[in-house]
């Protein structure tokens, strides 16, 4: 009952998921965010609750409830969690690849000034993709929408794989096209 997550598409449905993604993922990117976090809420709540709730109908209760309201939490802090993600990432990358040498450089002023610099390099570049939010995800969506559409086509129409990674390319490219015309604000 809690596992919401393994939901079986058919062929069909992934088509018809990958188009709206494809030629709408901009629009439609405040409910996957809702569906997403509320999935991540029931989800946990559910991995936490069936330990000590043995009524079923409670449990998807209150899988629901905590579902909705992680699902709102996440649709109202979708920026602020897309620059915690991007920040924390980039700082995992530049630790791990410039602390040594950035450790040489400030040896006189020790592990704060190192820590200082990638956390404000991080912060820095959190801030550029939230400013490049809307090309990002224009982008994203119309690769995913493609993919999706790739990997289910040839289960619907009798076509040469080769053909249907061109007509991936092809779907890609003109996803992006009426996405960022038809999003111009």
């Amino acid at each position: 009952m809690g596992d919401f997550l393994n939901i079986t598409f058919t062929p069909i449905m992934a088509l018809i998921i990958g188009a709206i993604m494809l030629f709408a993922g901009y629009k439609v990117q405040k409910v996957m965010i809702f569906i997403a976090w509320f999935l991540l809420g029931y989800n946990l709540s559910h991995d936490i609750c069936i330990s000590f709730l043995s009524n079923e109908t409670l449990l998807l209760v209150i899988n629901i409830i905590i579902g909705l309201v992680f699902g709102s939490i996440g649709y109202s802090l979708e920026r602020l969690s897309l620059f915690i993600a991007v920040s924390y990432l980039t700082y995992q990358v530049l630790s791990s690849y410039f602390a040594v040498n950035l450790q040489q450089v400030f040896a006189d002023q020790g592990d704060l000034m190192v820590f200082a610099i990638l956390v404000a390099g991080s912060m820095i570049v959190g801030g550029i993709a939230v400013s490049f939010m809307k090309p990002i995800i224009i982008i994203v969506t119309s690769l995913y929408g493609a993919n999706l559409i790739k990997l289910n086509m040839g289960a619907v129409v009798n076509i040469e794989a080769q053909y249907i990674l061109y007509i991936a390319i092809a779907l890609f490219v003109i996803g992006m096209i009426v996405q960022f015309k038809t999003n111009k604000r």
